[in-house]
């Protein structure tokens, strides 16, 4: 695990797609003040709607009223080319059906991104959201996030983001980091909080138990520090300690599958007015039972982040206990928490100057369907009249077309 406190950096690189207006249309989001822009000069292929007037009410974000649908090809692709260089961005793609086909029949499918599925997709109503969140450093200067048809309906999207994230954070040994889940801890109202209070744009989801009693503070929580997981400070303000009779703050997940990858972040600040009174708030963290990390106690209004360096892995429940230590005089606190699941992307993507070269082709000819993602990668969605040779540790090589 590691310790670090947090501070603010300025913002730039944002791409924020909403899939499906028209060509050059583009707008203000009111409540972040993100510049959203049509999808066209980003995807080759697909069909623009509308949802149904049904769903069309002002509880829905304006990301959500238009898509575009995939009925044709088994992958469609968009192409995103960030300006950034060798930096990491938070990925979101997000779903909302809205029954614009008017078959009342949500769709599953499979999301890729570059060669290899990020996840798959599976919606259960019609007015239900989906987001899918990556944090992944590509080893391209532009990114792949493709939709493939798995015959359960046809694959859309409503809106696609990309988001830089400076690379001393969310660092991993091996492959990216797919959210799990990432909660404001203590809020007492249904509010997520974004951009601009989050200046990486992460959603912070409010949660909380029935064993856990909600503490904030009116003040502004310090972001200032040498490595910067910038924290909102709104999510900072909130936090939750035991109640209801018991002494620790305690949460768990069961992965589906034990070969599973996880890494944690514990965020917390001091919010409690009773430090005034000379007490003390000092806490040990356990996993699974054994004593993983104290003695900690965080600072009046300011953030500390815990986190694991390395995955947690092989284990068939994952519990995490915040225990107050003998000599503190105030119970555990928790400000805000995120666990993710590590995504591998093993497979190498064509060669930069095949890829180069048969892009220039695909412009001159103005190919559309089929030419999408990745031309050799993966063989099962090889470009049509392409044939491609493969070696385990090199990237594949157009041979011939």
């Amino acid at each position: 695990y590691l310790v670090v406190t947090v501070c603010r950096l300025p913002l730039s690189g944002f791409i924020s797609i909403d899939c499906g207006i028209p060509e050059n249309a583009s707008y203000s989001d009111k409540i972040t003040g993100i510049n959203y822009v049509s999808d066209a000069t980003y995807v080759d292929t697909g069909v623009s709607h509308s949802i149904s007037s049904g769903y069309n009410n002002e509880a829905v974000e304006r990301q959500f009223l238009n898509l575009r649908s995939f009925p044709e090809g088994i992958r469609n692709c968009y192409t995103l080319r960030p300006a950034n260089g060798d930096v990491k961005f938070l990925i979101r793609a997000s779903f909302m059906y809205g029954n614009y086909d008017g078959q009342d029949m949500p769709p599953s499918f499979d999301l890729m991104l570059g060669a290899d599925v990020w996840d798959s997709v599976q919606l259960q109503d019609s007015d239900g959201i989906i987001t899918k969140e990556i944090i992944h450093m590509p080893n391209k200067g532009y990114i792949h996030v493709c939709l493939v048809h798995t015959y359960s309906g046809t694959p859309f999207i409503s809106a696609l983001e990309l988001r830089p994230i400076t690379n001393s954070i969310y660092a991993t040994q091996s492959g990216s980091l797919s959210r799990y889940f990432r909660w404001d801890v203590g809020s007492t109202t249904n509010e997520t909080f974004r951009y601009p209070d989050d200046v990486y744009d992460r959603i912070w989801s409010p949660n909380s138990f029935y064993y856990w009693a909600p503490i904030s503070t009116s003040s502004n929580v310090d972001s200032t520090g040498t490595i910067n997981f910038n924290l909102p400070s709104t999510v900072m303000q909130t936090a939750a300690i035991p109640a209801n009779g018991v002494t620790s703050l305690e949460f768990h997940w069961v992965p589906v599958n034990r070969t599973f990858k996880y890494y944690v972040y514990m965020h917390f600040s001091e919010v409690g007015s009773d430090l005034a009174k000379n007490q003390t708030r000092e806490m040990y963290i356990y996993f699974n039972g054994e004593k993983w990390h104290g003695p900690l106690s965080p600072s009046h209004l300011e953030t500390v982040t815990v986190y694991t360096t390395s995955a947690m892995t092989n284990y068939s429940r994952y519990d995490i206990e915040i225990r107050a230590t003998d000599k503190s005089s105030l119970p555990p606190i928790l400000n805000a928490l995120e666990v993710y699941q590590v995504k591998e992307f093993p497979q190498l993507l064509t060669h930069q100057q095949d890829v180069d070269a048969i892009t220039n082709i695909k412009s001159k000819y103005e190919v559309k369907r089929d030419w999408q993602g990745d031309p050799c990668t993966p063989k099962v969605h090889l470009w049509q009249g392409l044939n491609c040779s493969y070696d385990d540790n090199q990237p594949p090589r157009i041979i011939s077309l």
